[in-house]
């Protein structure tokens, strides 16, 4: 394209022409190769932060729920506890949901309107309770199940299994509003650069 370009009648071919074209043509591949490895960096980290915060959160939501199961706290207590949390998260790019599992539902009764576990959380409620995190590009959804344990079975779920999951928190991101937006900030910024 740059031989083409310089081919033309109104170019002159002289060696202060030629330099400047070279010059101009390898800035650009440069400009577009740093534009291009700084985003692509970007969105990797974007990815792995946002894991470790939603791991986090998952965390701090299960301990919240956890400490309170000592001194069995009614039902209206751990809803308040839970809507506490969401609401200190609600600022945040972070959306936050507390599912309840059947074996909870079974024992003290459903919650009119609570939300009602989709195919990925009954199949994390079903299998070995482990913590699953799911990327489709749009949504990273970090999953962290509530499995009973010695202070669960002691106080308010006898006669359910030792890590049996009573229920799932669900910590979700939109990652692609965050890269979107970065990458909008960052190409005004590269072009501002390339113009100098």
């Amino acid at each position: 394209c740059l031989k083409q370009l310089t081919d033309l009648p109104f170019f002159d071919k002289s060696l202060r022409n030629y330099l400047f074209s070279r010059i101009m043509g390898v800035t650009l591949v440069v400009f577009v190769l740093v534009l291009a490895t700084s985003t692509i960096l970007y969105d990797r980290l974007i990815l792995r932060q946002s894991r470790d915060t939603a791991r986090g959160i998952a965390g701090q939501t299960y301990v919240s729920i956890e400490a309170l199961m000592p001194y069995g706290p009614s039902r209206q207590k751990l809803l308040a506890t839970i809507e506490a949390i969401k609401k200190a998260h609600s600022t945040s790019p972070y959306q936050i949901e507390v599912y309840r599992g059947s074996l909870v539902d079974d024992q003290y009764g459903a919650i009119e309107g609570a939300p009602a576990p989709n195919e990925t959380i009954r199949k994390i409620m079903a299998g070995a309770g482990r913590q699953e995190i799911l990327e489709n590009g749009t949504w990273t959804r970090h999953f962290y199940p509530l499995a009973a344990g010695p202070a669960c079975l002691n106080q308010c779920h006898a006669g359910v299994e030792a890590g049996a999951v009573l229920g799932v928190v669900e910590v979700r991101q939109n990652v692609k509003e965050m890269s979107a937006r970065m990458r909008s900030d960052c190409l005004w910024i590269f072009v501002f650069y390339a113009g100098l």
